[in-house]
């Protein structure tokens, strides 16, 4: 398989599996979410610390590269959104729950 093919499958099955742990942030307390969040933010960091170094300098910039690029973005929004989603969605049930209480 090319590089891309890999990457192409990785992108989708990594965007099913985050649809899947956002769909389950209302439903458990999502700190699986945070933590798949955080070695995510992480790998791709550290990839993109390594593809686009200074250190060795690269001749020039692939369709791979771009990819890359393109899904590093996609996956930190992506996944800071579902960060800020599970944030306000807990402390909407928080809230919900002390109005229902106080009936």
């Amino acid at each position: 398989m090319k590089a891309e093919h890999v990457l192409d499958l990785f992108n989708i099955l990594s965007f099913l599996f985050s649809i899947l742990l956002l769909v389950g942030v209302w439903q458990t307390e999502g700190v699986i979410f945070q933590k798949i969040s955080f070695v995510v933010k992480l790998l791709v960091g550290c990839l993109l610390l390594f593809k686009f170094n200074d250190f060795f300098p690269q001749k020039h910039f692939t369709i791979l590269d771009r990819k890359i690029c393109f899904l590093a973005g996609t996956y930190i929004v992506a996944f800071t959104l579902g960060d800020i989603i599970s944030v306000y969605s807990k402390k909407a049930n928080d809230q919900l729950k002390t109005i229902l209480d106080m009936k």
